[in-house]
């Protein structure tokens, strides 16, 4: 007989689930991005262990606590876990992540002096942060700085912190439009950018860069890419967000789509915001918003008449 109690927690986090065979439920798994429930855990309330196997990534354990282990779930999720099951999770030292610190020499572009300003680095920092369409005030929000110095040097540097104001991780932006544009910290991707800023009652917005979410500013998430970290979908469902804005590049269709059939799959309304040829950052907060309200609802059948009819809204 099936465990409710586990299987309504690992919905909390993973997402409705599918019975297959016998007492095994499948899920969309946080080890790979196939559109089908890929995720198989055996959740039969009569046995010691609850075994799980990924079957694309070939990820699995014994249990649900080596489960929630590999994807690094909430304290709030370990501990209900704690109270179905009975048992402790515990951590090794090597488990236990560093901390991600900014550049030594990082300065907030809200304390430069007024000397400051006529230091050409500082003028072109500040130019190009208003050709971005960020104003003062997304500086101070943000902590948006810069990096004199070392390893970084000559860089925009902009900070993201969790939902406790810790830092998760930061992008550093060369003015130059050539060469290595983006220089990041070699850590993990696997993170809710700005998650500090967002509220998760409201609808979220998907953008691919750090810069697009400044300029949407209204609860916007940077993917820092074209892909969602396994963090992120977690998040997003364990929150029980009703609505997603899904507003990547017009050359990320097929990126689009996997995102907008993963929360659809999961009971998520789904909005897919047309881009054309400008990312947010490049059209500005008020273009932007014309194209969000713009946004349409999506149904799976609206996205099958996308793949075949590509970008034809």
């Amino acid at each position: 007989m099936i465990n409710y109690q586990l299987l309504e927690l690992l919905e909390s986090i993973l997402g409705k689930g599918r019975q297959t065979s016998g007492d095994n439920i499948a899920f969309f798994s946080p080890f790979c991005d196939h559109h089908k429930q890929k995720l198989e855990i055996n959740l039969d309330s009569s046995l010691k262990e609850n075994p799980w196997h990924c079957w694309i990534s070939n990820e699995k354990g014994r249990s649900i606590h080596t489960l929630f282990k590999k994807i690094k779930v909430s304290k709030e999720k370990i501990k209900k876990l704690e109270e179905i099951t009975g048992d402790r999770i515990y951590y090794s030292n090597e488990e236990k992540k560093s901390i991600l610190q900014l550049p030594e020499d990082f300065t907030k572009l809200s304390e430069i002096k007024k000397e400051q300003l006529k230091n050409p680095y500082i003028k072109n920092v500040f130019a190009y942060l208003k050709q971005r369409n960020i104003t003062a005030l997304d500086i101070i929000r943000y902590d948006i700085g810069y990096s004199f110095t070392g390893e970084y040097a000559n860089r925009i540097i902009v900070p993201s912190y969790d939902a406790a104001g810790i830092l998760n991780y930061f992008v550093s932006r060369s003015l130059a439009d050539y060469g290595m544009k983006y220089k990041n910290p070699k850590v993990s991707k696997d993170i809710i950018p700005f998650d500090f800023y967002i509220n998760w009652d409201m609808p979220i917005i998907l953008v691919e860069g750090i810069f697009d979410a400044i300029a949407v500013k209204y609860n916007a998430l940077p993917l820092l890419g074209k892909f969602m970290s396994n963090k992120l979908k977690m998040k997003i469902i364990e929150k029980g967000v009703k609505k997603i804005y899904i507003a990547l590049d017009s050359d990320a269709l097929a990126d689009t789509l996997k995102i907008a059939k993963y929360f659809i799959n999961n009971g998520i309304t789904v909005y897919i915001v047309k881009m054309d040829k400008k990312d947010p950052s490049e059209m500005g907060h008020s273009e932007f918003m014309d194209k969000f309200k713009d946004a349409q609802p999506v149904t799976s059948h609206k996205l099958i008449q996308m793949e075949l009819m590509k970008w034809k809204l």
